[in-house]
């Protein structure tokens, strides 16, 4: 899943200057909230989709769950 990466750059690239001379408790939660909307956020918003058109059910949440995490981690450390 490339589009948190891509979505970031996109966000980043035209306001990056301005939270960078904040100082860092500014960028850190400047990146935090990215986060949460393009990471977090997007894998709630397939979940959701999936389960309205009854492709994940609740059987399956904790394997998608665990499969985010590991994705996460696995991109991490990929970079």
């Amino acid at each position: 899943m490339q589009m948190p990466l891509h979505s970031k750059i996109a966000v980043q690239t035209p306001t990056i200057g301005y939270v960078r001379a904040s100082g860092s408790v500014a960028l850190g939660a400047y990146f935090g909230v990215q986060t949460a909307i393009f990471e977090s956020g997007l894998a709630f918003l397939v979940a959701w989709i999936a389960i309205r058109y009854h492709e994940l059910g609740k059987k399956d949440s904790e394997g998608y769950a665990s499969g985010f995490a590991f994705w996460e981690n696995t991109g991490l450390l990929g970079i």
